[in-house]
C-alpha cells in the first residue's frame, strides 16, 4: 500500500537516509518536499525487510528513485520493484540510481536490466573545507570575488538566520517571488521551484533545514538553505542571490557551509538538469567529483 508523500514521513525517511552513504540529493527529504507535487510522490515502506521506496509520476511516467536501504537489502528492494511494476502493468524504471546501487544490481541481475548513464542528473560534490576558504589556484577567481565583496560592502552587510525569524522568512518569500517574475522563459520546473521554495520557507520549523540570509543596506539580497543528508554530506537545497552583486554567491555559499555544515566532508549542490549556464557555474566551483546517476530498465521491456 502506497502512502501519499507528506510531512508525516519526515522522520521515517530522514532516519533511514541518515544511515546510508548515498550522496544523492534526491534522497534529501527537503528536496522531496519541494518537488512532491510536480512528481506526485508516493512512498512504500517495508519495515520487516528494512527498505523504503519513493515513487514518482511525472508526465505519465511512473518510476522509482534509489531504494532507501543498505546495500545488503538492495536485492529485496529490487525483487519488490520487479513484482510491483509487473503487477501494476507499468514498465520497470529507476531514475537517478547512484553507482553503488547500480553496481549491486548489475552484480546480481547482470543483463536482465539496461543501465544508462544520465549526465544531466549528475550531482556536484564539493569539499566543505575548500568552500570555507576557497583556497588553491583553481579557486583563486572565487576567492578574489569573495574578498572584493567583503571589502566593497564592509559594514553594510548583515547575516541573519532564517530559522525562528518570521520577518526574514517573509523577506525570502518576497525575494523568491521577485526572482520568479524576472524569469523570461517559463517551464514547469521553474514554477515548481518557486512553489516548493515558498512551501519550505513557510514550514521551515517543521523541516530539518538550516539557512541564512544576507542583507545589504537593510535589504535582502541573498538567501540559502540546506539539509544534512548523512554523516558526511549536506545538500544545498536552495541558493539565490542578486547576480549583479559580484562575490555575493561565493559569500553566501561560504557562510552557509561555515555556519551549519563545517563538521561534514561534502556539500552536494544538486544537478544542473542539462542547463549550460548552470553547468558552467557549478563546474566553476571545482567539484571534488560528480555523483554519477543511472536510469535502469528491464531489458525485455525496451
Amino acid at each position: 500500500m502506497l502512502k501519499k508523500f507528506d510531512l508525516s514521513l519526515k522522520d521515517t525517511i530522514e532516519n533511514q537516509v541518515l544511515n546510508l552513504d548515498y550522496k544523492d540529493h534526491n534522497l534529501s527529504f527537503t528536496n522531496m518536499y519541494m518537488w512532491r507535487d510536480m512528481y506526485k510522490l508516493s512512498v512504500y515502506e517495508n519495515k520487516e525487510e528494512d527498505f523504503i521506496i519513493v515513487f514518482c509520476n511525472l508526465n505519465g511516467e511512473f518510476f522509482s528513485l534509489n531504494p532507501l536501504c543498505s546495500l545488503d537489502k538492495i536485492d529485496k528492494a529490487i525483487e519488490f520493484l520487479i513484482k510491483y511494476f509487473k503487477e501494476n502493468n507499468k514498465p520497470f524504471i529507476i531514475h537517478n540510481c547512484v553507482r553503488k546501487i547500480q553496481n549491486k544490481i548489475e552484480e546480481k541481475y547482470k543483463d536482465f536490466f539496461t543501465y544508462e548513464l544520465t549526465r544531466d542528473s549528475y550531482d556536484y560534490l564539493y569539499r566543505v573545507d575548500k568552500l570555507m576558504t576557497y583556497s588553491g589556484k583553481k579557486l583563486q577567481k572565487k576567492r578574489n570575488h569573495l574578498n572584493n565583496f567583503k571589502k566593497n560592502y564592509e559594514g553594510r552587510y548583515e547575516i541573519k538566520l532564517i530559522a525562528n525569524n518570521p520577518d526574514v522568512i517573509q523577506d525570502c518569500i518576497a525575494f523568491t517571488k521577485a526572482w520568479d517574475k524576472s524569469k523570461i522563459q517559463r517551464d514547469m520546473y521553474i514554477d515548481q521551484e518557486v512553489k516548493g521554495t515558498i512551501d519550505v520557507l513557510n514550514n521551515f520549523s517543521k523541516l530539518s533545514c538550516e539557512g541564512l540570509a544576507i542583507y545589504i543596506d537593510n535589504k535582502l539580497e541573498a538567501f540559502s538553505y540546506g539539509t544534512q543528508l548523512n554523516d558526511t554530506t549536506a545538500v544545498c537545497n536552495v541558493e539565490k542571490a542578486n547576480p549583479k552583486i559580484v562575490g555575493l554567491y561565493p559569500f553566501i555559499r561560504q557562510q552557509l557551509v561555515t555556519t551549519f555544515f563545517d563538521d561534514l566532508e561534502f556539500i552536494n549542490s544538486e544537478d544542473d538538469v542539462g542547463e549550460e549556464n548552470l553547468r558552467k557555474s557549478k563546474l566553476s566551483y571545482q567539484p571534488e567529483y560528480l555523483v554519477e546517476k543511472y536510469t535502469i530498465r528491464r531489458k525485455d521491456e525496451n
